[in-house]
């Protein structure tokens, strides 16, 4: 673990050299021309499972351990106990056995045995470091069957450890010698619309959980019983600290909620990739908790079919900030009516939510969702919802602290990433109709959801009926994201996307999406979109702003379709989406990326290329970075004239310096390419 916390700054000192030796062979064109017929490129996967087996395995010590100490810690206030071993168990792990692997004796069910095997427990920790850097320096180490462990299995080691129980369970009260019932987790009332299902979720609880009700409550939902049926109380114990909420909006209604507790765990709900986001992280050193909140439901208006959904999730705290989980243009409806983010609703009901217990707080959610494994679509959703109450207090150990700390305080470095169906999916051939989720892990986890940011690098498709290709980002956490691509209909050979994990506490920035459709009055193919965007919070001076596309749909005739943003003031700007010369284009999904102008830690342009044009060396505006930084480009222009047989387009970076990046946009000989738009941009801290 020491070896991978220095990777960040040993890549940040020269993260093109890295990024040199990460890239994989059949990446480079120089190489797959010149290479000889049976020479192949080397693989790592193995080296990779292996390390990611390794890092479970850390973790999983990790918690053994803190356990341990909270064990040893309820001992000495007499709050528990250990309990004997089976006195069959005669021979137990001493000093002098402690650090052997093959060694699978028990510690003594003692505070001695207990202190023992924490000791242990941090052994096992150090091997596996020192695992890390034997398989940096050997990679192959990872394929050697023969080889023995360099560590006991966790599992294994769990087992060695004496089992610790509460000296006494409370019985229920009596009155009058009779046994108390105890609470009920939810107590259904008289139209409160209830489903069976709902009931019978609650119900289980109970047979595993006779006393539930006495600390936790489920409230009454709100909204359609449309989705699968969630509940953060699979996983939530009384005792858990909530210390984090994110709300996830498109077009109006919540697509996603995340909850992250103290200890670790994290949960999502519906499908995320919204274009507005917004998170409340709790601080319980401050007695911070949330105390109330209001959820609104809503139906599309004029749609018969349309299923009353949420709206909006409002939640309140002691202590404040509050978060407002819906559309940037929401006001609470007067006569069930209101607009959300440009598209009208009506049956709009906003319910309030007060404590069903004394001195609780909210402790998670359950409702009803839809997550679509493709990305984002009009169906995809949280569709019904309630919050869930619980007054225990919050006594689970923090197990990052730096959530205590305010996040934009908090420093990361920037990540880069390629996804290259063709390489990780070995893609062939022209297959008709190809989508692809594809998880990628971050270098090291992160202390919170960060903004990642990605658009095209290659698409590689039958010229008939194209492109229609999309991108979307199903999910991001802190330990990694996934990518969607997608094309429709037509053949396919490759999809390539670039991605960058925007780094935090660097300098202050503001990204979103606009789609063709939101253009004012609507739109036919026939038709330029330009879309108004209003910043979430002003820029001191006029940003500069990146554009690119994440979805274009242009399946006739020539392909000619570009992006800009103008009319850029430090509150708002308009995006233009458009073709020319009488084309046509049916849609078309643009991000943008608006920074601060004039910033040594971002700079950033857009540059045309012609076909066959060779690599360009262009100078970074405003002056040299300080070091190398890093980089990002996507395809923000096309145009392509009709053949009849691919469009094989791509755009990259072959290296860049602190003063120039070179780079290229060029498309195949089977591709009538007139010319290609790339937007880049530079990042170093």
């Amino acid at each position: 673990m020491e070896t991978a916390a220095r990777f960040p700054d040993l890549v940040a000192s020269t993260p093109q050299r890295t990024y040199a030796i990460l890239t994989k062979y059949e990446s480079l064109r120089s190489f797959m021309a010149l290479k000889p017929p049976k020479l192949g490129p080397m693989y790592y996967e193995n080296a990779a499972i292996y390390t990611n087996y390794l890092l479970d395995a850390y973790m999983d010590y990790k918690n053994v351990y803190r356990n341990i100490g909270t064990h040893l810690y309820d001992i000495q206030a007499d709050t528990k106990k250990i309990q004997p071993w089976d006195p069959a168990a005669q021979s137990f792990t001493t000093n002098e056995v402690m650090s052997k692997n093959e060694i699978e004796l028990p510690f003594e069910a003692t505070i001695k045995g207990l202190d023992l095997a924490r000791r242990a427990c941090r052994f096992q920790m150090i091997k596996i470091v020192n695992e890390v850097d034997a398989v940096e320096k050997d990679p192959s180490v990872a394929a050697k069957e023969d080889r023995p462990e360099a560590f006991q299995s966790s599992i294994v080691f769990r087992e060695r450890i004496p089992v610790v129980v509460n000296k006494q369970k409370l019985p229920h009260l009596k009155i009058f010698g009779v046994d108390e019932e105890p609470p009920k987790l939810i107590e259904p009332a008289k139209d409160d619309g209830m489903q069976e299902v709902e009931k019978e979720k609650a119900n289980s609880y109970l047979q595993t959980q006779p006393d539930v009700g006495v600390s936790m409550r489920l409230a009454p939902m709100v909204g359609t019983a449309f989705g699968a049926l969630f509940c953060n109380l699979d996983f939530v114990k009384a005792e858990f600290s909530l210390r984090t909420v994110t709300v996830e909006v498109e077009k109006g209604v919540v697509v996603a909620i995340s909850v992250r507790y103290a200890n670790g765990l994290q949960a999502t709900m519906g499908t995320p990739g919204g274009s507005h986001k917004v998170s409340l992280t709790l601080r319980p050193a401050d007695g911070q908790k949330i105390i109330a909140c209001s959820i609104e439901t809503g139906r599309w208006k004029n749609n018969p079919d349309a299923s009353t959904r949420i709206t909006a999730l409002r939640l309140y705290t002691n202590r404040g900030p509050d978060l407002e989980g819906h559309s940037k243009d929401w006001v609470q409806s007067r006569d069930e009516t209101g607009t959300r983010d440009g598209v009208e609703f009506e049956g709009l009901k906003l319910v309030h939510f007060d404590p069903l217990l004394v001195n609780a707080h909210i402790k998670g959610f359950w409702g009803h969702a839809l997550t679509t494994n493709s990305g984002l679509n009009s169906a995809s959703g949280v569709y019904r919802l309630a919050p869930i109450w619980g007054n225990k207090e919050d006594t689970t150990e923090s197990g990052d602290t730096s959530m205590e700390a305010d996040m934009s305080l908090v420093r990361t470095q920037p990540e880069r990433h390629v996804i290259n169906c063709a390489d990780r999916l070995g893609w062939k051939d022209g297959v008709a109709g190809r989508s692809a989720t594809i998880e990628q892990s971050f270098n090291k986890p992160l202390p919170f959801i960060p903004t990642v940011i990605y658009g095209f690098r290659h698409i590689n498709v039958a010229a008939k009926d194209s492109p229609r290709v999309a991108l979307s980002l199903p999910s991001v956490t802190e330990w990694g994201f996934s990518l969607g691509l997608k094309s429709f209909l037509h053949p396919t050979w490759n999809l390539e996307a670039n991605v960058m994990v925007l780094p935090n506490g660097v300098f202050p920035f503001q990204h979103g999406f606009v789609d063709a459709s939101d253009n004012p009055g609507g739109r036919k193919s026939t038709d330029n979109a330009s879309i108004h965007v209003t910043f979430t919070k002003p820029f001191a001076k006029t940003p500069k702003v990146a554009v690119w596309f994440t979805e274009i749909y242009q399946p006739k005739g020539q392909r000619s379709l570009r992006t800009s943003a103008v009319d850029i003031t430090p509150t708002s700007m308009r995006i233009i989406i458009e073709t020319w010369d009488g084309r046509e284009f049916d849609g078309a999904r643009v991000a943008y990326l608006a920074y601060p102008d004039n910033n040594d830690a971002i700079k950033g342009g857009s540059t045309v290329f012609g076909p066959k044009e060779d690599w360009k060396l262009t100078d970074w505006p405003g002056g040299p970075f300080k070091s190398e930084p890093w980089v990002f480009t996507a395809i923000n222009m096309i145009d392509i004239g009709e053949n009849d047989d691919t469009v094989d387009i791509m755009v990259d970076h072959e290296y860049s310096t602190a003063k120039q990046i070179r780079h290229c946009g060029w498309g195949s000989k089977w591709t009538s390419l007139r010319q290609i738009g790339q937007c880049w941009v530079g990042i170093l801290c």
